[in-house]
């Protein structure tokens, strides 16, 4: 890790935020998931969105897609 990163996970330790470096490093480690589960759905939005200006619509149930970002992105 760079002097950087290694002064600033320091830092969140050291004023409380985090009890330890590890803890740091889940926090960061969970975001980076975050953004990448944003980033796969973003995709799949472009793909669908391209799809539908090609005229490959398809059906689709609300509750369906309402269940499954529920369980994306909401945390238990």
């Amino acid at each position: 890790m760079s002097t950087d990163l290694e002064e600033y996970v320091q830092r969140k330790v050291d004023s409380g935020e985090y009890a330890s470096r590890e803890e740091v490093t889940e926090a960061a480690l969970n975001l980076l998931k975050d953004v990448e589960g944003y980033h796969e759905f973003r995709r799949e939005v472009g793909s669908r969105i391209a799809a539908a200006d090609r005229g490959e619509l398809t059906a689709f149930d609300v509750d369906s897609i309402k269940a499954q970002l529920t369980r994306e992105w909401v945390q238990p």
